[in-house]
């Protein structure tokens, strides 16, 4: 998805935001003024994501990376992993999908990108008020027709902790469309806090259904057309 007016002015106002501490005014302005020709050259033809990849590169060039990303998404794939049995449990007498939907969406609250820093009591009462989301009974049954039709499945994740409840949800349409051949896409490298291998490894997603990387997969796409 290109990223749109509120994604750019979003992606703008926090990369402000980031380096408003530091004090060097002539190094902030010049890292600004990167940021906004990145947004300007790419901001109509590439995805949120992308963009920030880019930006993330000239940060890097300007100041030191503060957050321990890597530490952070272990601990909410372990958090989530402690309540693997107990969510689990809450789902056996679930008739539909729409159960298991419902949990990734909460897991999407675990995104530093757009939360900044997470409040583990949210997320809690997240979780226990799971039932309360409301999700449209039509989108459900457009999906499940589509899902009893489909052979194969493209299933991209997003963020660490929420990689957790997109398992419980795999295995469930695993047990439901038998026939359903399953991929999993993860991202290419560390970006904030998006799931990658080294996630879907640490939480036993591997294990279940192949999994793969946006990198890898433009990889693949360039070596078919001759590009390096």
């Amino acid at each position: 998805m290109i990223a749109n007016s509120r994604c750019i002015a979003c992606n703008l106002s926090k990369k402000e935001e980031k380096i408003r501490k530091h004090s060097d005014e002539k190094k902030k302005k010049e890292f600004i003024q990167k940021v906004t020709g990145i947004l300007y050259k790419y901001g109509d033809i590439e995805s949120t994501p992308m963009l920030d990849k880019r930006i993330q590169d000239i940060y890097n060039e300007y100041y030191e990376e503060e957050t321990d990303y890597v530490a952070l998404k272990h601990k909410y794939n372990q958090y989530m992993l402690e309540r693997e049995d107990e969510i689990k449990e809450h789902l056996k007498e679930a008739k539909n999908i729409k159960d298991y939907i419902k949990y990734v969406c909460v897991g999407n609250y675990i995104d530093f990108g757009v939360t900044g820093n997470i409040d583990d009591q949210m997320l809690d009462d997240l979780l226990k008020k799971v039932d309360s989301l409301n999700i449209p009974e039509q989108e459900i049954k457009y999906l499940e027709e589509e899902l009893k039709q489909a052979k194969t499945l493209l299933y991209i994740t997003d963020n660490c902790g929420e990689i957790v409840l997109d398992k419980i949800f795999i295995e469930e349409l695993k047990k439901r469309y038998g026939n359903l051949e399953i991929t999993v896409m993860v991202r290419g490298g560390l970006a904030i806090n998006d799931a990658t291998i080294e996630d879907a490894q640490e939480i036993g997603l591997t294990k279940i259904v192949p999994v793969i990387s946006n990198r890898q997969c433009r990889c693949d796409h360039s070596q078919r057309h001759g590009q390096f």
